[in-house]
C-alpha cells in the first residue's frame, strides 16, 4: 500500500501583539479588535487628511440613510436591525439620544409657553403662582428667577423620564403582540424608533405652536399614521388587527407623554418649594 505523506502546515508567522488589545497579530489589522498596526512615524499629513475624509463620508452616509429611513419609511430601521443590517445605520440608542436632545432644546425655546413651562402650572392652578411669589420673597430672589429654576429642573426630569416612556411603550407593544413570542428587547427597539420619529417631527413644529395651534392636530395625525405603517411593516398583522392595536399603542404613547410632562413639572415645583 502506498504511503501518503502528510505535510504539516507551517504555523502562521506572528507579527507581535496588538498595541490595543494584546492579541497575537497575523496581519496588518488585528483580527480581534480591528486596530491597524501602523507606526506613528509612518503617519503623514496626507494619511491624516485621508482618514478625516473617510470618517466624514462614513458618518454622513450613515446619518443620511438613518434619517431617510426614520422619516419616510415607518418601521424600516427596526426591520433592518432585526435582519442584521446594522452597520449602515446609526444605532437605535445613539439615534434616540441625539433626537431627544434636539427636541428638548427646541421645546425649551418654544414661543408662547408649553407643557414644560411654569406658565402651564399657573394656568392649571392660579394659587401656585402666589405660593411661588411667597417662596421667592422668603429667599430674597425674584419670582421670575424661581419660575425659571422650575422650568430648568422640569426639563432635566423630563429628559430622564423619556427613557421610562420608551420602556413602557415597549412593554405595551410586547403585550399587544404577545403571539410573536419575541424578546422584550425587540419591542423596546421598535418603541425607541417610534419615539425617535415622534421627537424628530416635533422639532420644526414645536416652535410654531405659539402662532398656529392647529399644528398640534397635524402632529397627532402624522404620528398615528406613522405608528400604523410601522406596525404593519414590523409585526405584519392583518389590517383590522393593525388598526386596533395602533389605536391602543398610540393612546398609550399620547397618555404617557402627558403624564410624564406633568409629573416633571410638579416634581420640579415641589423640589423648588421644599
Amino acid at each position: 500500500m502506498r504511503e501518503v505523506e502528510v505535510k504539516a502546515e507551517a504555523p502562521q508567522e506572528t507579527l507581535g501583539s496588538c498595541s490595543n488589545c494584546g492579541t497575537e497579530l497575523v496581519g496588518e489589522y488585528c483580527h480581534t479588535c480591528g486596530e491597524e498596526q501602523q507606526d506613528i512615524e509612518q503617519f503623514t499629513v496626507k494619511n491624516i487628511l485621508g482618514e478625516i475624509w473617510e470618517e466624514l463620508v462614513d458618518v454622513d452616509s450613515n446619518l443620511f440613510r438613518t434619517i431617510r429611513g426614520l422619516l419616510f419609511q415607518p418601521g424600516f430601521l427596526t426591520a433592518e436591525f432585526f435582519a442584521g443590517r446594522r452597520g449602515r445605520y446609526v444605532r437605535p440608542l445613539k439615534l434616540f439620544l441625539m433626537v431627544a436632545a434636539i427636541q428638548l432644546l427646541a421645546a425649551t425655546h418654544e414661543a408662547g409657553g408649553g407643557f414644560l413651562r411654569f406658565d402651564f402650572l399657573k394656568s392649571a392652578d392660579p394659587g401656585i403662582e402666589f405660593q411661588l411669589e411667597d417662596k421667592a420673597e422668603a429667599l430674597g430672589v425674584k419670582a421670575d428667577e424661581l419660575s425659571a429654576k422650575v422650568d430648568e429642573l422640569a426639563q432635566q426630569i423630563y429628559s430622564v423620564l423619556q427613557f421610562v416612556a420608551v420602556a413602557l411603550t415597549g412593554f405595551l407593544a410586547s403585550l399587544l403582540f404577545w403571539g410573536k413570542n419575541w424578546s422584550y428587547v425587540k419591542h423596546l427597539l421598535f418603541s425607541m424608533h417610534l419615539y425617535c420619529f415622534r421627537y424628530a417631527v416635533a422639532v420644526p413644529v414645536v416652535p410654531l405652536l405659539g402662532w398656529f395651534q392647529p399644528l398640534v392636530f397635524v402632529l397627532y395625525v402624522v404620528n398615528a399614521v406613522y405608528i400604523y405603517l410601522a406596525v404593519r411593516r414590523v409585526y405584519e398583522p392583518a389590517v383590522a388587527g393593525a388598526v386596533l392595536k395602533t389605536a391602543v399603542l398610540y393612546s398609550g404613547v399620547f397618555m404617557l407623554g402627558g403624564i410624564l410632562a406633568i409629573t416633571s413639572l410638579f416634581g420640579a415645583y415641589i423640589w423648588t418649594m421644599r
